[in-house]
């Protein structure tokens, strides 16, 4: 992963793409999964969970803008399988989905973790989330007309 960063920094997308894909390979879940007892063992595990997730973001980034949605798709849904509490790759795949001409699926996709948001946190989503989702329901409504926007 950090060989992948190197060539991401230096725009060696190619080189960066297969270095992440090696790191993406070799993650198997959490660490010591069946360990639940020791503190340090936690620490390590949610570490190496993070940096995982934020591999599979940077994958996502890198393909989302080569304008290769269903790759971004795949590396979003990933990281959503391994954190369903991380909003910020809901925001991203709302996103991915409404660039391509998929409002409906992007707007399941917020109703979807709204309802997560609400049971598992107690929390509506983000405001950020919530513009996203509002401007994909003003996509949708303009005859399925898709306006590209970047979350950042």
């Amino acid at each position: 992963a950090q060989q992948g960063y190197e060539r991401f920094a230096r725009d060696e997308l190619a080189l960066a793409i297969s270095f992440f894909e090696q790191a993406v390979d070799i993650y198997k879940g959490d660490f010591l999964a069946e360990e639940s007892y020791e503190a340090w063992i936690d620490l390590k595990r949610d570490s190496l969970r993070s940096y995982y997730i934020e591999i599979l973001m940077t994958m996502a980034r890198i393909y989302e803008e080569q304008e290769q949605p269903f790759q971004a798709v795949e590396y979003l849904k990933k990281a959503i399988q391994c954190d369903p509490l991380h909003e910020e790759a809901y925001q991203n795949l709302m996103i991915v989905y409404a660039d391509a001409g998929m409002t409906k699926t992007a707007a399941a996709l917020y109703e979807r973790w709204r309802q997560i948001a609400i049971s598992e946190l107690g929390v509506e989503p983000d405001p950020e989330t919530r513009n996203i989702y509002n401007k994909i329901q003003a996509i949708h409504f303009k005859h399925n007309q898709v306006i590209q926007f970047k979350k950042r």
